[in-house]
């Protein structure tokens, strides 16, 4: 849901007419486009970071683990959190693009959200074996997540191999989400590359969405 909000950055103030009175100040619509998103980013950032901390507390105390705490999964929850920040600037700022274009940019972020589960959907199947799927954010904040759980788990293939060969409880879900880096020569590789691709793709539309605005028609 937060992600959706995005589309109403500016889509909002427009339509309620209150942007006149916000750009008539001493400010350039590029800059209020860029405060709206950092604004944006700031909250849902912190949102992210409060849920993944939670999960991170809950999960290291009640999974098994040798200690008291599973303290290896923190990088693991780490990474998470870097691709899902990531993924957010990318999405925000396509949302709220998408809003500055047309009044029906709910709409089209609605069929973008359709486009990216199935891509999600494709890439858990195939692991990324897939060419269209890297067509979508989520396949790049998935190969991040990805390239991580090589580092940190890394005896999962092993898990998966000997749970399929005893028929042992649990394996399938295992070898269900178990994913492994596709792009790059190695997981540190593909890291650089999928984080590259997210801020190139932020960036890409961030300009092309503050371009829209400068050029827009207020009514």
């Amino acid at each position: 849901m937060p992600l959706f909000l995005a589309t109403g950055l500016i889509r909002d103030e427009m339509e309620s007419e209150t942007l006149h009175y916000l750009i008539g100040k001493p400010i350039a619509r590029g800059e209020f486009y860029a405060y709206r998103l950092g604004g944006y980013f700031v909250m849902t950032w912190a949102y992210l970071a409060s849920l993944v901390l939670i999960m991170n507390i809950i999960t290291g105390f009640i999974a098994p683990s040798e200690s008291f705490f599973r303290f290896q999964d923190i990088q693991m929850w780490a990474a998470i959190l870097f691709a899902s920040c990531l993924m957010v600037m990318a999405y925000g700022t396509i949302f709220s693009t998408f809003g500055i274009f047309t009044k029906y940019g709910m709409l089209a972020s609605i069929f973008f959200g359709v486009w990216e589960f199935m891509m999600a959907m494709l890439t858990l199947i195939g692991t990324g074996s897939f060419f269209v799927t890297r067509m979508s954010i989520v396949f790049w904040g998935m190969q991040i997540i990805d390239s991580v759980s090589t580092y940190t788990w890394r005896d999962s293939e092993y898990l998966i191999q000997q749970g399929s060969f005893h028929d042992l409880e649990g394996h399938q879900a295992l070898e269900s989400f178990y994913g492994v880096p596709s792009i790059g020569s190695s997981p540190l590789t593909t890291l650089f590359i999928s984080a590259t691709v997210l801020i190139i793709i932020t960036f890409t539309v961030f300009f092309i969405g503050q371009s829209a605005f400068k050029r827009k028609e207020l009514k």
